[in-house]
């Protein structure tokens, strides 16, 4: 991590005037249950603006919030696929077998989407990461984001997928989208995919902007000024995930880095309001 602080301390040091965020990555998961409402509620109520979470489509079309199968079994004993989680499954979820919550936590259950729009506070933005995605979950969404009286800033859509963000923007425009994906190293030792690349699909898809991770793999080359501002040329926002060292993120803000999605929201903002 050492020589990843010092290469971007020895990058463009162009500067771009922008706000800067902070999004709690599941919710304030270091103090309750991931992707739970009480981990969302914590993250809203130690100061964070922006939440994210994990949105699966079952097969009864209804949207449940869940990282991966794999932490269905880790957190919730539960071994099935996401399509196969059903309501029921989810009503008599519980983490009674979880060693970490469950004295603390018992009556907590996988919430739906319904549940999580309800307890979105005005001023805040639900990061909603589309997972498992399906036939009708665009309109879901939008069907629940009017009947829970949330505007289209209360929400902000992203995804790995290309085609939820292109479906959302093509049926209703005023959604914010970004799109995901990790970088890499390509042959010649530059970033992959490239800034051009990524603007392209950018401009295939109508994202607003792109939300980048492996930014600290020291295996990866290191963003610099020139890639986001590519980016910012381009009037498309420019995040990165998932960065727990408090130390860059003065550099990220030199960059011109829009936000930081993060495991450590609430040290993260009181780190900023120190600075």
């Amino acid at each position: 991590m050492k020589n990843f602080i010092m290469s971007l301390i020895a990058v463009s040091t162009t500067c771009f005037a922008s706000a800067f965020d902070v999004v709690a990555h599941r919710g304030e998961f270091s103090l309750a249950p991931e992707n739970t409402l009480e981990a969302f509620s914590l993250a809203w109520k130690n100061g964070a603006k922006y939440v994210e979470g994990d949105f699966h489509m079952n097969s009864e079309g209804e949207i449940l919030v869940f990282h991966t199968e794999s932490d269905l079994r880790r957190i919730w004993n539960i071994n099935k696929k996401a399509r196969e989680l059903t309501i029921d499954d989810v009503k008599k979820s519980n983490l009674k077998d979880n060693p970490r919550w469950s004295a603390k936590f018992p009556n907590t259950r996988i919430p739906t989407i319904d549940e999580v729009f309800k307890i979105i506070p005005k001023d805040a933005v639900l990061v909603l990461e589309i997972k498992t995605f399906g036939k009708g979950y665009v309109e879901k969404v939008e069907e629940l984001r009017k009947a829970n009286g949330l505007s289209y800033d209360n929400i902000l859509l992203i995804s790995f997928d290309k085609k939820p963000i292109a479906e959302f923007k093509a049926k209703f425009p005023k959604y914010k989208a970004l799109w995901l994906y990790a970088v890499k190293a390509a042959k010649d030792g530059s970033l992959s995919p490239s800034a051009e690349e990524a603007i392209s699909v950018c401009r295939e898809i109508n994202a607003d902007g792109v939300d980048i991770g492996n930014v600290g793999d020291p295996k990866c080359p290191k963003i610099d000024g020139e890639y986001v501002e590519a980016f910012k040329k381009a009037g498309l926002a420019f995040w990165v995930w998932t960065e727990d060292n408090l130390n860059t993120i003065p550099l990220y803000k030199k960059l011109g880095v829009d936000g930081v999605t993060t495991n450590k929201s609430s040290e993260m903002l009181k780190s900023l309001e120190n600075r």
